[in-house]
């Protein structure tokens, strides 16, 4: 799976599928997603990406993921 995941036509088809969930659930247009990152990378306490109680670490996965991130929102444009 870690291949795959990097693959644009894989991510394109999560968007996809993403934004018809949200469409369906009646989203404004503004709420749906523009842009999706992928990762093959567990999140875990010991890389920093959760806290120790679970909790999303949101800093630190931005800036782990910040390249990846400005990319999807250079391809929604």
């Amino acid at each position: 799976m870690s291949n795959t995941v990097h693959e644009p036509k894989i991510q394109h088809e999560i968007l996809k599928q993403l934004q018809v969930v949200g469409k369906k659930a009646g989203l404004a247009s503004m709420e749906i997603l523009v842009g999706v990152v992928v990762s093959d990378e567990e999140w875990t306490p010991q890389n920093n990406l959760t806290t120790a109680t679970s909790k999303l670490n949101r800093k630190a996965i931005f800036e782990r993921y910040k390249g990846e991130i400005e990319k999807a929102y250079k391809q929604s444009k």
